[in-house]
């Protein structure tokens, strides 16, 4: 999904940054600046946004679209917590520390988030129960963000 989403914008003539843990050579060839980041800790995000903005000066976009985790069926007191943890890092605050990272340019330039998430976000109680569960917080992460700061 990201890369259809990087190759929609391309086509649209925006200029993008694409961040992967591992660059592909799709990534490579679609035409975006290529970034070798692991959201799923802080200094990944602001190594991102930093580049975004050497690269671009400026965001006015950024598409949360990161997600996964190691598929578990077990119910609430089967999942580790670090099974938890896992999740949340990758499904949740991967999202939150790029659009904290990016939100004093965005503001700036009157931008926009867009989260991409599940409709495990609106059905959190079944299974992947730990991947559903960040999710619907990531929902309402989204909400708190453009209650917050307008975007």
């Amino acid at each position: 999904m990201g890369l259809a989403t990087v190759h929609a914008l391309r086509d649209e003539g925006v200029a993008v940054v694409g961040a992967a843990r591992t660059i592909t050579p799709e990534l490579l060839a679609s035409g975006a600046v290529p970034v070798a980041v692991d959201l799923s800790t802080e200094v990944g995000a602001t190594l991102l946004i930093d580049r975004a903005l050497a690269e671009l000066g400026g965001v006015d976009l950024v598409v949360n679209n990161g997600g996964g985790g190691e598929v578990d069926l077990g119910g609430f007191l089967d999942l580790s917590e670090q099974h938890w943890r896992d999740h949340f890092d990758i499904n949740l605050f991967a999202a939150l520390r790029v659009s904290r990272a990016a939100l004093p340019t965005l503001i700036q330039r009157g931008g926009a988030i867009v989260n991409v998430s599940s409709i495990g976000a609106w059905q959190p109680a079944g299974p992947p129960l730990a991947y559903n569960v960040a999710k619907a917080a990531l929902k309402a992460q989204t909400s708190s963000i453009s209650h917050a700061v307008g975007l």
